[in-house]
């Protein structure tokens, strides 16, 4: 059967799984679900909302709590307005956004869209594309096979087993990627101040561009360091600034890498 449920204040808490469509609002209080099978639309002016596993869509909302949710056999639609949001393995794609709080994701079968205005993004292996936001914190994704681009005002940035392209940046922190595929364009890695550590598969065509902009001289001449052969390697003999060109398997799809302080390593590795 299919529930539709609205109250202008308090808590909501479904004590047994429901087959059929739920619609839930409540003008302020907590929402509590069981499993669902079907679609899932669960509303709240200021409260948190937890949820069981839910096969079909599923549109979650709170002006105000944390968000928790099971394993998602659809696509998924969650905010807040403040608080945190973990959620389960999700079949198709997502889309998470709070005012402030962190996001935890399982996997995702489908595209993801993750943003906060403050606090750390983790997801594991998408599907297709990601896309990660966070004006303060860390971001960790553990593989995607689409493009990539991540954003974060001041925190490290971890990117295991992606395809690109690859957008990654930070205003303070490491960045560190593992590119198993460079895809179809341009990449940029870039921190204003930290290290980047690039893992290219070694068996792809590209043409990396390693920038170092230090205020400092590099005297153990280690500002950059790769296993591929520098094609060109220039050293600022005040600045310490440094710029260099490798070509792997004869060059290809560009790739950037800069960093105003911090150093640059650059790897090959089997995938």
């Amino acid at each position: 059967f299919n529930l539709d449920v609205k109250t202008n204040q308090g808590d909501v808490d479904l004590k047994s799984d429901i087959k059929g469509w739920v619609d839930i609002n409540t003008g302020g209080g907590d929402v509590t679900v069981k499993k669902i099978t079907g679609k899932a639309t669960l509303n709240t002016n200021g409260g948190d909302i937890n949820t069981d596993d839910v096969y079909g869509e599923l549109n979650l909302s709170t002006n105000g709590g944390d968000i928790v949710a099971g394993n998602i056999s659809g696509n998924a639609h969650i905010s807040t307005l403040g608080g945190s949001i973990e959620t389960g393995n999700i079949s198709g794609n997502l889309y998470v956004k709070t005012n402030g709080g962190e996001i935890h994701a399982g996997e995702i079968g489908g595209t993801a869209n993750a943003i906060t205005m403050g606090g750390g993004i983790i997801l594991k292996k998408v599907s297709k594309s990601a896309i990660a936001k966070t004006n303060g914190g860390n971001i960790k994704l553990a593989g995607s096979a689409g493009p990539v681009t991540v954003k974060t005002l001041g925190g490290n940035i971890e990117l295991y087993d992606v395809s690109g392209p690859v957008e990654a940046t930070t205003n303070a922190g490491n960045v560190n990627v593992e590119l198993k595929s460079v895809g179809n364009g341009p990449s940029n890695i870039s921190t204003m101040a930290g290290n980047i550590s690039l893992y290219i598969n070694q068996a792809e065509k590209v043409t990396i561009n390693a920038l170092v902009k230090s205020v400092h001289p590099h005297s153990d001449d280690n500002a950059v360091v790769s296993d591929i052969p520098a094609k060109t390697y220039k050293a600022g003999k005040y600045t310490g600034a440094v710029n260099a060109t490798y070509l792997l398997n004869g060059g290809g799809e560009q790739i950037t890498l800069k960093t105003m302080i911090g150093t640059i390593k650059i790897k090959k590795i089997k995938k």
